[in-house]
């Protein structure tokens, strides 16, 4: 038997199907078009050129974060989709779903730490401070008498960025970076505080 959960809010996919390890989506352009399809699913005669489908024994994985609008699906080497459901409620029992029909599969719950939740700003926050040191140091160079020049004269590469950025000064450099590093150091913080909690259904085939 095949479940099927239908939506017409902006940000959902219309239509979603699960049953005989089998997941369903599809995006009809009209709400007609979508009970018509949701009725041919379940009945198990429906236009196969309007859905999508995939069978989770060809899938790799498929995970659930917390605070994500969708269910991730990953199979062969870089093939991935998404079931984008805003509901968190009906996006877990979609999830739960897939996770009890789907025969040798592993669920795991992983709960990030602290600097995996935040690592992309992390990251960030390096890259920020090491170019805030390279410009750093054109500039005090500039303000010493040092003049630079861009062979091809436009400043369309990162050498020519960072020239170009440290020409303004050094209280502009100083303040423009201290914005961007403030920025990432929030987005860290904010991440860091709450980390996720990801649920996985990995096959074993």
């Amino acid at each position: 038997m095949i479940e099927v959960w239908t939506h017409s809010e902006p940000g959902n996919d219309k239509l979603i199907g699960f049953g005989n390890n089998i997941i369903y989506k599809a995006n009809p352009r009209t709400e007609q078009e979508t009970e018509i399809l949701a009725k041919g699913l379940k009945a198990g005669s429906y236009d196969s050129t309007k859905i999508w489908d995939i069978s989770t024994k060809n899938c790799r994985e498929i995970r659930l974060q917390d605070g994500k609008p969708y269910i991730e699906i990953f199979w062969g080497k870089e093939g991935e989709e998404q079931l984008r459901v805003a509901d968190e409620y009906l996006r877990y029992k979609i999830f739960d779903r897939i996770r009890a029909g789907t025969p040798n599969a592993v669920y795991t719950v992983e709960k990030w730490n602290a600097f995996r939740a935040g690592k992309k700003p992390l990251i960030a926050m390096v890259v920020i401070l090491a170019l805030f040191a390279w410009t750093m140091f054109y500039a005090v160079e500039a303000q010493s008498g040092t003049v630079y020049y861009i062979e091809n004269g436009r400043y369309d590469s990162l050498t020519g960025i960072v020239l170009g950025i440290a020409s303004l000064g050094l209280i502009k450099v100083v303040t423009i970076f201290s914005c961007l590093l403030g920025i990432a150091l929030f987005a860290f913080i904010r991440k860091a505080k709450k980390p996720p909690t990801m649920h996985r259904i990995v096959i074993r085939n």
